[in-house]
């Protein structure tokens, strides 16, 4: 019948027999672990899952099959076998109809000694397989269960706990491998979206900064560099304070405030720097805040767009090319706010 118990509390109960340890060191279980650990790619992920079978299969003597069945979605893969079992390389279980993925979704190990009386067992499966006894042990990774390793024999009883505790163990090298080559999938993924952060930030057409919460230029491209005037070391040794106008200062220092305080999302507006020539700049900056997972804020993200032509026409278009006095349409921009906030507040001009 089925025997299912939590395999920590199988664990801390037994006692490890001498004949287990014996015959793990006999099969240089160590040499497997330092494998795993080094596990980087695919293939040398199934150089280990075969070689933990193999292993596997030399030590317990009921074993005359084996495969590691893997989770993808809500199904079982088989990603490597030995014995009989070779030909159920990459087949499909669905987790929830079978022994197999009852000992994935539970992280309980499965000892069946007959497949033909075990009410969970898929009776057809297992007679087609030539599954008459099974050991099942799950693969723990993060927190839940990323598949199981699998033993069959066409006799009844082929397995017992001694058989189970070096199955256990030796589910420890294919949670090590599963965990190395994760990491060097995650460490390859972070290193190609670095390059493609640093490919967009550096050749951007527009200026783009990091700035701290305290006003610091952490990070600035070439485009910022060039629309603010002045060198990436001098940017970096100072903040944006020191190249913004006097008069756009205390605005822009309010927008950030909003952003600090959860006001607001982004904000944009149009200011001006100062190069290091002294001349000036008009820019459109769009900026965002990011936080930290604890929702402290980290840094904000500026977008800079260089806006002095645009206003350099609008100004020639609002005065007079001979007296550089404002014209009808530059009268107009500059009475239309004031008018406004005459017939609201009743005063006159």
């Amino acid at each position: 019948m089925l025997s299912v118990m939590d395999q920590h509390e199988f664990q801390r109960s037994a006692a490890w027999p001498a004949s287990a340890m014996e015959r793990l060191r006999a099969d240089k279980v160590e040499e497997v672990l330092r494998k795993a650990a080094a596990v980087s790619s695919e293939q040398e992920l199934r150089d280990l899952l075969d070689d933990v079978l193999d292993s596997a299969v030399r030590i317990i003597p009921g074993a005359e099959s084996g495969l590691v069945e893997l989770v993808e979605g809500q199904e079982l893969v088989c990603r490597a076998a030995v014995g009989d079992a070779t030909p159920h390389l990459g087949s499909r279980l669905a987790l929830a109809d079978s022994l197999s993925g009852k000992c994935t979704l539970t992280g309980r190990h499965v000892l069946c000694g007959d497949t033909e009386v075990e009410e969970d067992a898929n009776r057809f499966a297992c007679r087609v397989a030539g599954a008459r006894s099974m050991l099942i042990v799950p693969l723990p990774y993060r927190g839940g269960h990323s598949g199981n390793l699998k033993f069959y024999a066409s006799q009844r009883n082929a397995f017992d706990n001694e058989d189970l505790l070096l199955v256990q163990l030796l589910a420890g090298p294919v949670t090590i491998a599963l965990s190395s080559m994760a990491y060097a999938q995650e460490a390859e993924e972070r290193s190609a979206a670095m390059k493609r952060f640093v490919a967009t930030f550096e050749q951007a057409a527009v200026g783009m900064a990091h700035v701290s919460p305290a006003g610091r230029l952490i990070l600035v491209n070439d485009r910022f560099c060039e629309i603010a005037g002045h060198g990436r070391e001098a940017l970096m040794a100072g903040g944006f304070q020191q190249i913004t106008h006097p008069e756009d200062l205390d605005a822009n220092l309010a927008c950030m405030a909003d952003l600090l305080a959860g006001n607001a999302a982004s904000y944009e507006m149009e200011k001006r720097y100062i190069t290091a020539a002294g001349a000036t700049v008009w820019v459109n900056l769009t900026v965002s805040l990011v936080r930290r997972s604890d929702g402290e804020p980290d840094f904000f993200v500026a977008v800079v767009e260089d806006i002095s032509e645009r206003r350099q026409a609008e100004t020639a278009a609002a005065r007079d090319e001979l007296t550089g006095l404002y014209n009808r349409r530059g009268l107009g921009d500059l009475m239309e706010p004031l008018l406004s906030h005459c017939s609201a507040a009743g005063e006159p001009i």
